[in-house]
Order: structure tokens, then sequence, then C-alpha cells
């Protein structure tokens, strides 16, 4: 057990210049580097939310105005909002905007700004809820965001996402940076219980050990307490000696939990004697939730994604890197090579150009992710990991893997060499709902080493994994409906040709590199060639962060293998993915057309701009998303 102290400096309560006291939940901890943002929107904002019982302790007093810790001010005229409201989506109760100084900014430690209304709100008690934060508009580069990176609380720190206002709390960010300023706040005892960390991938037979956290809201240091927990051994803890100060947390260990079968456990804890006595508000002093535990022979890979080209300096040190961490780790993973970085190369694939929108649709390298999951204290999934070295692959590794895989593979493949005919039927089981209302499967061909230039490492440099193009010719996958027990089917027949061609390249991008279709066309050698299968979480092409890969497997071609904990259990029913059930999609005129009465065409080039399907396209590649009977699909496409 362990007292955490993120602020000695920031209290709960503070008296400020304008003689007025501040209200929220965050501890105060900052660090500039771990500033964020979230989706592709230019409209960013934070709030945080009062309920009707934190509201009726501060009955009669008045709302004076906002205090934040900004990290940017390179909003659009500098400016940045701040507003009350009781409804998010609605008209606020008072707003006002200011313009952002340097002075404003936050550096190498918190800077707390105080913005304030032009006619304070009094509090009546009789509100649902409150909202006081702040908006701004800017580049979609921006991260306005600040948190506390402590265990979340459920409804009462939001963000914009992609124009949405969204509850920070499962997101692992913590807390906002952002108080209310109000006139006087009475003498209160009252803690909040945080959630507790029950994500991630947990198997049967094995122990596990949870903390819970409390937040202490009140403006009374918190001495002793006890916490009822329901679930693994259960009981009531109690602790006494303590001396948690008001804006402060408290860490605590739960009993071990283990289930001895798989299936779901309901854990939770509820904290209540407070200092001997009762809670002002008990309405916030549990976290319960269900924990899904996995076969004890279930097995998940990562998937391991390096963005690299021939013409990057580093890549080479880049690669080193990669490959001892890739040797120390503990992980089981699954390795594909991008060339997508500085420039286009004999590898490029269409799709490689595509998945540069993980790091923001730029390009450079070396660049790597793992289940092209979003750490939170890094701008997106695609990481630079040239100066943080192993310790950040790791980061990455230790990330991703407390993410749920949900499903077992089983990926069986057939090769006839007098043919070059080449077959892949992917088996997908869920064993438990999946996080999300929308999820794909893909199939990857991936050439295991190939011998080529490369910048720092000579004319016969190895490149190994290299990305090849999907076998589903689709970029983001196909949708599917993963109901537990479902087995989820896809297959399909393709000839291996004698050579791969760099899809990427159009006739006029040759002609400018100076480059023949010789010089794109790589042999391909049957005994060297891969495919990698994945489930992952899909949203829209114009937001990979929300592309999270649960599971992936990986087999030579003409060989077939199935995970640990897929024949646990048996399907009530069988779900068959054809690539032939998307709707067609042809160039006619270098117009995009689109078979059938599709519900919505949307056209994305590779940086990400959107345009309209029926306009004259220029050369180069784009990706098509067809929503067409209630499903999405994305085809990538070349116009010459």
């Amino acid at each position: 057990m362990k007292k955490t102290f993120l602020s000695l400096l920031l209290a709960f309560i503070s008296i400020v210049a304008t003689q007025a006291a501040t209200v929220g939940y965050t501890t105060g901890y900052y660090s500039r580097f771990q500033s964020f943002r979230f989706g592709t929107g230019t409209e960013q904002g934070e709030a945080i939310r009062f309920s009707k019982a934190k509201l009726q302790q501060l009955k009669g007093k008045s709302i004076q105005g906002v205090q934040a810790v900004f990290t940017t001010r390179n909003t659009q005229d500098n400016a940045v909002t701040v507003f009350l409201t009781k409804d998010l989506e609605g008209t606020p109760i008072c707003e006002k905007t200011y313009t952002l100084k340097s002075s404003d900014i936050s550096s190498s430690s918190a800077k707390w700004n105080e913005k304030t209304f032009d006619t304070p709100y009094t509090i009546t008690g009789d509100e649902e809820c409150l909202y006081v934060g702040f908006k701004v508009e800017g580049a979609a580069n921006i991260t306005p965001y600040s948190a506390d990176f402590t265990n979340g609380i459920a409804g009462c720190s939001y963000v914009i996402k992609d124009g949405k206002w969204t509850d920070l709390a499962d997101y692992g960010y913590g807390n906002v940076n952002l108080r209310m300023l109000v006139d006087d706040v009475p003498e209160t005892l009252d803690v909040m219980t945080k959630q507790v960390s029950f994500y991630g991938y947990f198997q049967s037979g094995k122990e596990y050990t949870f903390t819970g956290q409390i937040y202490n809201y009140g403006t009374v240091a918190v001495t002793s307490f006890d916490a009822a927990i329901e679930g693994g051994t259960g009981g009531t803890l109690h602790f006494e000696g303590l001396n948690i100060k008001p804006g402060e947390v408290y860490d605590f260990s739960l009993p071990v939990v283990s289930a001895p079968e798989p299936g779901t456990i309901h854990l939770g804890v509820q904290v209540s004697n407070i200092n001997g006595g009762k809670d002002a508000d008990d309405s916030d002093n549990s976290f319960y939730d269900d924990v899904f535990f996995y076969p004890a022979e279930m097995e998940r890979s990562m998937l391991v994604e390096e963005f690299t080209s021939q013409a990057c300096t580093a890549c080479p040190q880049g690669h080193a890197i990669m490959a001892k961490a890739m040797e120390s780790t503990p992980y089981s993973h699954v390795e594909v090579m991008h060339h997508s970085g500085y420039q286009p190369d004999i590898f490029t694939m269409e799709e490689s150009g595509a998945y540069t929108l993980f790091y923001g649709g730029s390009t450079f390298a070396p660049a790597a992710m793992v289940n092209r999951a979003h750490y939170p204290t890094y701008s997106g999934p695609a990481v630079d990991f040239i100066a943080g070295g192993v310790t950040t692959i790791n980061t990455l590794l230790d990330f991703a893997n407390g993410i749920s895989p949900y499903v077992s593979l089983k990926l069986e493949s057939g090769y006839n060499a007098a043919t070059r005919e080449a077959s892949v039927k992917l088996h997908v089981k869920a064993h438990t709902a999946m996080p999300t209302e929308s999820n794909v499967l893909n199939v990857m061909l991936v050439q295991g080493s190939y011998e080529a230039y490369q910048v720092n490492g000579g004319n016969n440099y190895v490149h190994k994994n290299i990305f090849r193009g999907n076998v589903t010719n689709n970029v983001w996958g196909l949708s599917a409906d993963f109901t537990p027990g479902k087995d989820v089917v896809y297959e399909k027949t393709f000839t291996l040709p004698e050579k791969i061609r760099a899809s990427y390249w159009t006739e006029n991008a040759l002609k400018e590199a100076g480059k023949t279709e010789e010089d794109i066309c790589i042999p391909a050698n049957a005994d060297d060639m891969y495919l990698v299968a994945y489930v992952a979480q899909y949203t829209t092409p114009d937001d990979p962060s929300n592309n999270v890969v649960f599971n992936t497997v990986r087999v030579k071609l003409g060989e077939s293998y199935t995970q640990g904990g897929y024949d646990n259990g048996t399907g009530a029913g069988v779900e068959t993915i054809k690539e032939e059930d998307a709707p067609g999609i042809r160039i006619e005129g270098r117009r995009i057309t689109v078979d059938g009465m599709p519900e919505k065409v949307v056209v994305y080039d590779v940086a990400g701009q959107a345009y309209e399907a029926d306009a004259v396209q220029a050369p180069g590649m784009y990706i098509v998303k067809v929503t067409a009977g209630g499903k999405t699909t994305s085809r990538k496409i070349i116009i010459r």
C-alpha cells in the first residue's frame, strides 16, 4: 500500500489573487510532454462536470470562472473561450473569449490561469449538473489537452473528440487539469472512488492483483476508511493512520483475484466509514466492473509494425533497435515492415501510403507501433523510437499487453507450386463481446526477406518482413459480426505472381522518379512468403487511432496454425465473409463509380483529404469508403 503525492504544491482548495477558491478532480500533475488531443477535428475542448450532490455542497456560492492549464496558444486568433453550462450541447449560461498570451502557456511546470466570467453565476442547489470548461479552434496537430494521468472518474472529465463531447475516464489520461472558480467552499469530508484498472488480458488459473484508488475531493484530510471488496476472495479492508490531503490520491491493493474456469467475474470496491463517519456524498464511493478471464491455453500475438524506407538514413539504426527489442520481449509478436517513410521505394504498396495516417499523414521513418494502439503520452499510434530506443518499444509492448484480445484465430493456407495457386482460410472466434460496434478482419501478404539497396546499409542490405499488400484487397479490413461463440470465416484463392509489383507507383510517378517497371517488380519466392491475419476495431479511415488490433497470427504460405484457445467451446453459427460481397468499385474516365445504391461513398487520398466520388481525380492512390446495406467497407484504388 502506498500514498501517492502527485502535487504537493497544488492543493485542492487554493486561495488565488482573485480571492476565489477552486474545485475540481485533478491532482494538478502536469508534464508538457504529455499534452494531447483527440481525433482529427479542428474544434477541441475540455470540461468538468459537477453532479447535483456536489452542487448542493456549494449552494448559494457563486461561480466566477475557470482555472485551467493551457498547453498551447496556437489556436485560431490565439483565442480560448471559457464557459459554464447545464448541457455541453446546449446554450452556455456564461461564456467569454480571451486571447492567450505567451505568459499563459505552461512550459516546464503547470501554470494555472484564471479566466473569469463577466457576471458570476449563483448555485441554487437545484441544478441536476453543471459543466465548466473551455473550447479552442486550431490546426489538426495542436495538442491543447492536459491531464493528471491518475485513474479516471466516470462522468467528471470530458474532451471534444471528432466534434463530440466524450467522457475521458476510459482512455488512460486521468482527469483534465481544469477547475471551477468559486467564491468560497465550506468545510467538507468527501472522497471519490476512482476507476480500478480491471482492463486487460487475464487468463483462468492465474492470480492477479488490482489497485484501488480514492481521491480526496473535500477540504478535510482523510485519516481512515474502509474498502469492501466484491469478487475474488472478498472481504473488507480497513485503513488508518493516514493523512490524505485535499486534492491527493491514495492507492491500495485489492485481494488476489483468480478464476478457475474461463468466464466473467464481477469485481468492485465500495469505500465507506471515512474518518469513522459518513461521507458528504456517497453516490461516487464505489466502482464495479465485469472482468473476463480467457482459457488457460489462450494465445495472443501482438502486431508490431515498423515504418521504413530505402532512403531513410536512420532506418538501419532503427532496425537494429527493433531487432534488439524483439529478441528480449516476453510477448508473442508478429513483425511487418511498411515502406512508407521519407519517400516511396521499390517495396512501397498502395496501403503503405494509406498507413502513414497512423502518424498524421506525414512521411518519416523509422517509426513503430504495436497493435496500432495509441499510448496516451504519444501523439499517435506510430512513434519515432530512435531517441528512446528499446525502452520506447517496450513501453509500446507493455501498453498493448493491457488490451484484451477478444478473439482467437485459426489460419489455414495452401500452395500449389506447379500452378502458383494459393489459398487462405481464416477462422475467427470471439470469446467475449467486442468493445466496439464495428470490427474487421484482414490478411496481409508478407515477404520474409530480400536483399536490396539501403541508405547507410549498402547494396546488399537485407530488408525483412516486407509488407506486400492485403490479400483482402482492402486497406482497413472486412467488417464482420464477431458474436461470441460464432465462427467467422474468410477464404480466398489467388495466384502468387512470379514478381510482386510495388503497387504504389503510377506511370507518372515512375517517370518522375526515373524508375522503370522492372525496378519495382520484386521476385516472389513462395518459400519466403507469409500470411499475417489480424482482427481489429474499426471506425473510419481518416481516424486510424481507432484501428486497434486485438489478435494476430502468422503462417508460412502453404502451412496452417490454430491458436491455443480457439477450440475452447463450440460456436452456434458460422458467418462467411466474402470479398465479393462488397460493392463493385470501378474507375471510368478517372471518375470513381460504385455498383448498386450505396448509402454513402467517400474518397480519400493517402493524406486523408476527402474528395467527391464522382469528380475527375488526379493520378494517384485513393481509398474509397462505401456504406451499403448497413455495412461499411474500404477499398484501395490507383488512378493512372
